[in-house]
């Protein structure tokens, strides 16, 4: 059994090459988990600055959900955000004086 032996190397080679053999399950990660915020108004960005392309302008009031923050390299606070517009969800990084979330 040509598959048997291979597998029974892996292991070892990685050992040999200073990794570590890690499980397939170990190494998924954890699902996404979106939490609900609000528009203040304002855009959703493709990376956290004043100056990065806008994806999509938001009015205020409108449920964009967000997953994580991040500071950028001014200290501001932007969030990983997902907006379901009527024909497309858009994705990006909005500034958290935008949404109800917060800075």
């Amino acid at each position: 059994m040509r598959i048997s032996k291979l597998a029974a190397t892996l292991p070892a080679a990685a050992l040999i090459l200073g990794g570590t053999a890690v499980p397939a399950e170990a190494a998924v990660p954890p699902p996404v988990t979106w939490k609900n915020t609000t528009s203040r108004g304002g855009p959703i960005r493709e990376c956290d600055a004043s100056t990065c392309d806008v994806v999509v302008s938001l009015p205020a009031g409108v449920r964009v959900q967000w997953s994580t923050y991040t500071y950028n390299s001014v200290g501001n606070r932007w969030y990983s955000v997902r907006y379901t517009g009527e024909y497309e969800v858009y994705r990006g990084m909005m500034y958290c004086a935008n949404l109800t979330a917060g800075c």
